[in-house]
């Protein structure tokens, strides 16, 4: 059977791309800055001064720059990620649900050929989600992500439209998750807190478990333009 003619199979479950349609939600965020600049620049008046100094300054004059700044990211955003979309949908096709041990497997499914310059790169990752405090009453909470495993393949640079992919899961990557901040146990358990100019000190606990787990699959190729960067978001469970 030909490599891109893999039968469809309808029972299986189909995981879409996380920035499908980033460009459509850069451009609203580009649309709503340019109403809320407009607006200020209304509320200001014309000639609008800009030097901090001058009698007619207004102080919305700042929120105004912010505005125009933030408008103008937006639009860019908007117009790399509309590039990035002419390159088609890609969506990921499980063969079945993966858990911890096994062996995760399924098809990367783009809509059209794609060339790449390079070579695909296919890489699995898992994440834990621990959450910090700014003091040890665990008021004022934040989370923060790290990297605990990862795997990648690499595949010629051939024009695809699909790219079958296999990887062997690990038993275990760590404790399980707990989905809150865990009271301190019995026994050895290692804490510090860090003081940061101008930040305020975190409470950092080095051998808690994780609130949360999170694994990704990523699809990159450099192309001629923005390259290929896909997020996959996978159901995996500690058994």
């Amino acid at each position: 059977m030909p490599f891109n003619s893999l039968p469809r199979d309808e029972s299986r479950d189909d995981i879409p791309d996380e920035n499908s349609g980033a460009s459509l939600t850069h451009a609203i965020m580009a649309g709503l800055g340019a109403a809320f600049s407009g607006g200020l620049a209304w509320a200001i008046g014309w000639p609008i001064a800009v030097d901090m100094n001058d009698p007619a300054f207004n102080p919305l004059t700042v929120l105004l720059g912010g505005a125009l700044g933030y408008t103008f990211y937006s639009a860019a955003r908007a117009v790399i990620a509309r590039r990035r979309e002419r390159h088609g949908a890609i969506r990921f096709r499980l063969d079945s649900t993966p858990r911890m041990g096994g062996t995760l497997s399924g098809v990367l499914h783009l809509s059209q050929p794609v060339q790449p310059l390079g070579e695909w790169r296919v890489t699995l990752r898992c994440y834990d989600i621990h959450e910090f405090s700014d003091d040890a009453s665990g008021s004022g909470t934040r989370d923060h992500r790290s990297e605990v495993w990862s795997r990648t393949q690499t595949y010629a640079p051939e024009a695809r439209t699909t790219l079958p992919v296999t990887f062997r899961l690990p038993a275990s990557v760590g404790p399980k998750p707990t989905g809150f901040i865990a009271p301190q146990p019995k026994g050895a358990y290692f804490s510090a807190k860090v003081h940061i100019p101008m930040l305020r000190k975190s409470v950092v606990s080095y051998n808690s478990p994780p609130k949360d787990r999170i694994w990704t699959l990523s699809l990159t190729a450099p192309m001629d333009g923005p390259d290929i960067d896909a997020q996959f978001p996978l159901p995996i469970r500690d058994a």
